[in-house]
């Protein structure tokens, strides 16, 4: 991120720059603010009356992000075995992981007890070489959910929690009939859809809220019946349209009679699955000729950060619905004076972790819901005061799950933490090389793509390792190239068999509720693997960072996810706008 964009943070927001520092991976300089040192030292904890201090980060906040990244996996699943079982299981880590694996159920059963994989704090040795110990030694759960608990028929969602019917569905909540669709918070049928709150009957929906019945629209907020459409509000029975605000019957930004409108639907709407390619690219040409935000926030106060929902104080933060005071946070529902975190839902006072749902004082964690006062843990549910632990339910003052006394506990724990200073082991996220999954596995790979060979010479860690695909030879394979593509002309019976993508190759099925989905919104009959409709998604919306530019009308100085001059992948076509131009452009 440019230098000149923290600057630019600092003198708006009236937060002074008190140190700036250099990357080590990149080399960059990054800024530390006032603002930044004051939620250290509240969120730094205290143990046995000595206040220990979290230092400054030595890595950007980009480069934390990354690094968060490669503990996330969230779309590559692998045929595993439940190792207490001996059951077959779906799970995101490979039988070559050097994980063993519970199924959701088991893992939360009395079957086995956390507590048995405890480790005597060894002071000879490094507190990361001992967490690693515990890492690989206790079972990791197949596939976050709470299937069978809060959660019904959800077996095949990654961390996605009180929903139902979902399927394929990762990093969401309360949501009922979702397929395919990732980063949700709230609604209803909803399918290829990505950051698309409080919906009901939508299909590859981006960055939007409170939608009803809406096909391919993009920073979208309270819109009924529509199709194609781009940074439109409250509007309703539109096609094709952009930066509308409360308008109906409009096609391409032109007004249309009901009656005209009607019969312009009926024959898009057939056509549309023989036309649907030369209507995309027409459509994505006109979006090209229209202004565009320079961010997209609805109902944000005093942000620097963009696709935000109903936020306040947010600084450098992507998608993100009801913050307050938060820094350097990307996805999340429900967020209060936190920092540095990769998903989350009903925290406060939480600092560089990776979905600490439900929690208050959560630091360096990943995958913990409901705790308290907890650091360098993983998989702990209900739990309070513990550090380095590993899969504990309803547990306090433990460490490397080993039980203690209060007193026990506050003596040690401080003792480990001086040991790591003296290891230089900073208080910071867990370093890559505890990462579970490799490079192109984790879920880095969508938001930092890098080649095999960039990936190895920055010594990450990859898997070239390619899972054979075995088709039952009862299962009859079709090939979606010379599918037909009008949902209406296809047969019942294509839940039985195995569709091969017209991209990859890859074969993938389709569901009934699904199929029926697509009939009843008059979807067109998909062609691509899931993966392969996730990634064209992903191309369609900018990157998560902000650049320093000029208003392309009256040329003031501001933030924008558009740089002035694009890179070849991500070229600006079009003129990029400041709050108050886009304002008077689209009201007046």
């Amino acid at each position: 991120m440019q230098k000149s964009v923290y600057e630019f943070i600092s003198k708006q927001t009236q937060d002074p720059i008190v140190e700036w520092k250099t990357c080590t991976i990149t080399g960059e300089p990054f800024a530390i603010f006032q603002s930044d040192i004051n939620f250290y030292e509240k969120i730094s904890p205290t143990f046995n009356g000595v206040k220990y201090q979290f230092p400054t980060p030595t890595l950007c906040p980009e480069e934390r992000w990354r690094r968060r990244l490669l503990f996330k996996n969230e779309r590559t699943l692998f045929k595993n075995t439940c190792a207490l079982t001996g059951k077959p299981v779906i799970s995101i880590h490979a039988p070559d992981s050097g994980f063993k694996v519970y199924n959701i159920t088991t893992w939360r059963s009395d079957a086995w007890n956390p507590l048995d994989y405890g480790q005597d704090r060894d002071p000879s040795r490094t507190f990361r070489d001992q967490y690693r110990q515990l890492y690989f030694n206790a079972p990791q759960i197949a596939m976050m959910n709470d299937n069978g608990t809060h959660g019904e028929n959800i077996e095949y969602c990654q961390n996605v929690a009180y929903s139902k019917n979902c399927y394929l569905t990762t990093v969401a909540w309360k949501l009922e009939h979702s397929y395919y669709s990732s980063n949700m918070a709230g609604g209803n049928w909803l399918l290829d859809c990505f950051f698309t709150m409080e919906s009901e009957n939508c299909y590859e929906c981006c960055d939007s809220n409170h939608l009803y019945g809406c096909f391919r629209l993009q920073y979208a907020y309270n819109c009924q019946n529509c199709r194609f459409g781009y940074d439109v509000t409250g509007c309703k029975d539109c096609i094709g349209c952009v930066n509308l605000r409360e308008r109906q019957y409009c096609i391409f930004n032109e007004q249309y009679s009901k009656e005209e409108y009607e019969k312009y639907k009926a024959k898009f709407l057939e056509e549309l699955p023989d036309d649907f390619y030369e209507f995309s690219q027409k459509f994505s040409t006109f979006v090209q000729s229209q202004p565009h935000r320079a961010v997209y926030n609805t109902n944000a106060i005093n942000t620097y950060s963009s696709n935000l929902f109903n936020a306040q104080n947010a600084v450098l933060c992507y998608n993100i619905q009801n913050a307050k005071d938060t820094r350097y946070c990307v996805f999340g529902d429900t967020i209060e004076d936190a920092m540095d975190l990769t998903v989350g839902g009903e925290l406060h006072l939480c600092y560089e972790g990776n979905v600490p749902d439900h929690s208050y004082r959560a630091c360096f964690s990943v995958m913990c819901r409901s705790c308290t006062n907890i650091l360098y843990s993983e998989m702990c549910h209900g739990c309070q005061d513990c550090f380095g632990c590993v899969g504990l339910r309803n547990k306090q003052y433990c460490i490397l799950n080993k039980q203690y006394s209060k007193d026990e506990y506050e003596k040690l724990v401080g003792e480990i933490i001086i040991k790591m200073q003296k290891d230089q082991e900073r208080w910071e996220f867990f370093p890559r090389e505890l990462a579970p999954f490799a490079y192109n596995i984790s879920t880095v790979m969508d938001y930092f793509p890098l080649t095999r060979d960039a990936a190895l010479k920055k010594w990450y860690r990859r898997r070239d390792a390619r899972e054979e695909i075995n088709i039952p030879e009862n299962i009859q394979k079709i090939d979606a190239k010379v599918f037909p593509k009008n949902v209406d002309e296809i047969e019942d019976d294509i839940v039985d068999k195995a569709v091969i993508c017209e991209v990859s190759g890859r074969p993938f099925r389709i569901l009934k509720p699904e199929l029926q989905f697509y009939r009843r919104c008059k979807i067109p009959f998909p062609h691509k693997h899931p993966d392969v409709r996730f990634e064209e998604r992903l191309q369609r919306m900018p990157r998560k960072e902000l650049h320093l530019r000029n208003c392309d009308k009256c040329g003031i100085e501001m933030l924008s996810v558009y740089p002035s001059v694009g890179r070849a992948s991500d070229e600006v076509k079009f003129k990029v706008y400041c709050e108050n131009c886009y304002n008077k452009e689209m009201y007046g």
